[in-house]
C-alpha cells in the first residue's frame, strides 16, 4: 500500500515556487535548469519490473544537457541520471503526530 495525500494549494505551491525560482537561478547564472515537475522515480525489481519508491512533486537538473527523459515515463535508477534536486511536498507535522505506538509501521514501508 502508499500513503497519498489529495492534492491542495498547500501541497502543490511549493513545487511551483521552486520552478520559479529555479528558472531565475539559471538566467542570472547564464545557464539553463530543468524542471521536469511530478515525476516518478524507479528502481527494477530482480525480474527487471519497476517499483515505484517515490513520486516527486518536482525533480531538478542543474545541468539538462547530460540529462535525456524525453520518451521516458520516469527516472529509472541505473538507467537516468539521478535529479540534482527532489521535492515532495506535504502537510505541515507537528510533533504529536509524528510519534507512533510501539511496533507501528512507518508510512510507506513495504510499497
Amino acid at each position: 500500500w502508499m500513503v497519498s495525500e489529495p492534492t491542495s494549494p498547500t501541497h502543490e505551491s511549493p513545487s511551483h515556487g521552486l520552478a520559479g525560482l529555479v528558472e531565475r537561478i539559471g538566467a542570472v547564472r547564464g545557464s539553463p535548469i530543468k524542471c521536469y515537475g511530478s515525476m516518478d522515480l524507479l528502481v527494477r525489481n530482480g525480474r527487471g519490473r519497476p517499483w515505484r519508491i517515490m513520486q516527486a512533486d518536482q525533480t531538478v537538473y542543474l545541468y539538462p544537457s547530460r540529462v535525456d527523459l524525453l520518451g521516458s515515463s520516469a527516472m529509472v535508477v541505473g538507467e537516468h541520471p539521478y535529479p540534482d534536486v527532489v521535492l515532495e511536498g506535504g502537510p505541515p507535522v507537528t510533533r504529536r503526530e509524528r510519534r507512533r505506538p510501539r511496533g507501528a509501521a512507518e508510512a510507506g514501508r513495504g510499497c
